[in-house]
């Protein structure tokens, strides 16, 4: 992971797609096969540990989206009964820079596995109120947990909710089919959240406070264990 990406690549614009298996001794060529006949032909597949994989995805090629990851996942999982997360990395231009951007990524990836390690796939955009989180000063930490956190702690499904909600774009037949509710549920829940917390539920305001504080949960229950 330390050292220069491939030489003589046939791309000029490239992302680096990581996969760590949580088994101690997965079966690393079965798996680096079944990768690799999830993309093009040209991705270079790295195998830089025993349960861990790089994959080097040509843009210009690339027709994955983040359902067609999870996709993989799930099927990698049954068929050979290992868990994976799965980090989608940007697109960086092949040159000198190319190295430490995937050192970054990485190193963000290993951030939030420690905070949020119940994910399978993560990308800058998913882990963004994570990192955020972690830079924020503790007294606005603490005023989350007071404001949002303490209120709900007999009801944390509203925050599980809310944040559902937020997911679907503020789509209430989409997040009820995703969470098997009514909408008459939804909209109770929703009604309740906004009278616990004074957070409106009918934009977009309220996000990403509803995402800190749902990553700052997690935070606060790894620390308990």
């Amino acid at each position: 992971m330390n050292g220069d990406i491939p030489s003589k690549l046939p791309y000029s614009k490239a992302r680096v797609i990581q996969l760590i298996f949580l088994n101690d001794n997965p079966p690393a060529e079965e798996l680096k096969e079944a990768a690799s006949n999830f993309f093009q032909k040209d991705t270079v597949v790295l195998q830089v540990a025993t349960n861990r994989f790089l994959l080097i995805e040509a843009m210009d090629s690339s027709i994955n989206k983040k359902e067609d990851f999870i996709a993989l996942i799930r099927t990698i999982e049954t068929d050979f009964f290992v868990q994976i997360h799965l980090y989608q990395g940007e697109a960086y231009e092949i040159n000198k820079q190319f190295p430490s951007k995937f050192q970054r990524e990485a190193q963000w990836f290993e951030e939030c596995l420690h905070y949020k390690n119940a994910e399978q796939f993560y990308s800058f955009e998913t882990i963004f109120p994570i990192l955020l989180t972690q830079q924020m000063p503790a007294s606005i930490l603490k005023f989350i947990e007071e404001q949002i956190l303490i209120p709900l702690q007999s009801d944390m499904e509203l925050l599980d909710t809310v944040k559902t909600f937020y997911e679907y774009g503020l789509n209430i037949s989409l997040t009820s089919k995703k969470l098997h509710i009514h909408r008459n549920t939804l909209n109770y829940r929703l009604a309740k959240f906004q009278e616990t917390t004074n957070i409106s539920t009918k934009n977009l305001d309220g996000a990403i406070l509803v995402y800190i504080a749902s990553f700052l949960r997690s935070k606060l229950q790894n620390a308990q264990k």
